[in-house]
């Protein structure tokens, strides 16, 4: 296939399409929960503690479903999986609005946690990882930018659906917007690999021989031998515990603070835009200092924001918290 040299890179097309369907997905199966909570507690009769056990059951399944997600991933792309998780997780979302069981809205996170490990960050990252090599950070952040506004955008557009239709009307619209937007761009825009289109990593024509040198790189025997990724894999997991923890809870606990549901839907969509923040704020100083010393920075200020909340209600401390969230986004 003859290569256009003055079109751009097909990988930042991809890189585009996944900033779009990432910030859609993290916001209808992921963010929008917290503001629904309240209500479906009030309208179900159900405790809250067995509303986040489904949420929950959400990520332990998502979690166990990573390795033959990544195998697969690795044996035939992404494209059908992530088409056919966008496909799964639209009929799940619309069958969330219908719930009326227990068992049956168990059921539910259960197919949406199945869904999620093929839609969420992982496969997507491992797209850019096929496609880039020294212009991956550049790639994985226009994917992350776009997303670290997911819940700048969901929250308050949830909340606008749920206080004009009520919860489940509000589910079942963000169910269906999720299946218009996020299945084509995932169908018609993903591809396996570059050489598949006649082109090398990062971009320009394949050699004639079509053999590409792979980056190089640990295996995963030398990776799953070293005590630092270890220790990373349980940094990362306790980070991303409390992170899922206080994301569902803080609609709920700024309620109980005497805030309106919009008032606390939108503050907890500043964290978001902090994030963002953070990711500029902190990227300058790749240069400057080392992995470890920006690690323990960003995992300092989680600590911090999180004893914010500690005292109790104080808005001048949950002010402090949305603040310091700025390096949260840049930790993931």
């Amino acid at each position: 296939m003859p290569i256009d040299r003055n079109k751009p890179y097909y990988g930042w097309y991809l890189a585009i399409t996944l900033a779009v369907t990432e910030t859609i997905s993290w916001g209808v199966i992921y963010y929008a929960f917290s503001v629904f909570l309240t209500p479906m507690e009030h309208d179900l009769g159900w405790s809250r503690s067995e509303l986040t056990a489904g949420f929950s059951l959400m990520w332990l399944v998502a979690g166990g479903m990573a390795l033959p997600v990544g195998a697969w991933i690795d044996k035939h792309g992404a494209r059908m999986l992530m088409t056919a998780g966008s496909i799964g997780a639209s009929l799940l979302v619309l069958l969330w609005s219908q719930v009326t069981t227990l068992s049956a809205f168990y059921l539910v996170w259960v197919g949406l946690g199945i869904c999620a490990a093929a839609i969420l960050y992982e496969p997507a990252f491992a797209v850019i990882a096929q496609w880039f090599h020294k212009k991956r950070g550049t790639a994985l952040a226009v994917v992350t930018f776009a997303a670290g506004l997911s819940s700048t955008i969901f929250l308050p557009l949830s909340d606008i659906l749920l206080r004009t239709s009520g919860w489940r009307a509000a589910v079942f619209i963000l169910g269906v917007f999720m299946a218009v937007l996020t299945i084509p761009l995932h169908m018609f825009m993903l591809r396996r690999r570059p050489a598949d289109l006649g082109l090398q990593i990062d971009g320009g024509a394949l050699p004639m021989s079509g053999a590409v040198s792979p980056p190089s790189g640990l295996s995963l025997r030398a990776a799953l031998s070293g005590r630092t990724f270890w220790w990373l894999t349980a940094a990362f997991a306790l980070s991303s515990l409390s992170a899922a923890a206080i994301r569902v809870h803080f609609i709920p606990f700024l309620i109980e603070m005497g805030a309106e549901s919009s008032t606390a839907a939108l503050a907890t969509g500043v964290i978001g835009i902090m994030q963002v923040v953070g990711r500029v704020a902190f990227a300058p100083l790749d240069q400057r200092f080392s992995s470890r010393t920006i690690i323990i920075g960003v995992f300092g200020l989680h600590v911090v924001a999180l004893a914010c909340l500690l005292p109790g209600k104080s808005l001048l401390l949950v002010g402090a918290f949305i603040v310091l969230c700025l390096g949260r986004r840049r930790a993931r």
